[in-house]
């Protein structure tokens, strides 16, 4: 299974591999494979799991980030028809 979300490619390899960006974090040079999805949060948004170890703040995993996009998405377009359908 393979992800594509805006120049990043997650990545999961069978069900016994964490799905992860093909990024690694700064710091530690892991795989990334939580996102901070906090509009407040100062710093890098992006974790690795000794980004989350040592931040204990609400983390995303990749897959519910790609889901919560995905739905983003379907809202904007389904807003976006319902404003051209009443421009008709």
């Amino acid at each position: 299974m393979l992800i594509q979300t805006e120049n990043q490619k997650i990545r999961e390899f069978g069900n016994h591999k964490t799905p992860h960006l093909d990024q690694k974090s700064a710091k530690h040079k892991k795989e990334i494979i939580m996102l901070n999805l906090n509009t407040n949060f100062q710093g890098t948004r992006l974790a690795c799991v000794k980004c989350v170890q040592e931040n204990p703040i609400q983390y995303t995993d990749l897959e519910k980030a790609n889901l919560i996009w995905q739905n983003i998405q379907e809202q904007s377009h389904q807003q976006f028809k319902q404003n051209n359908e009443k421009r008709k």
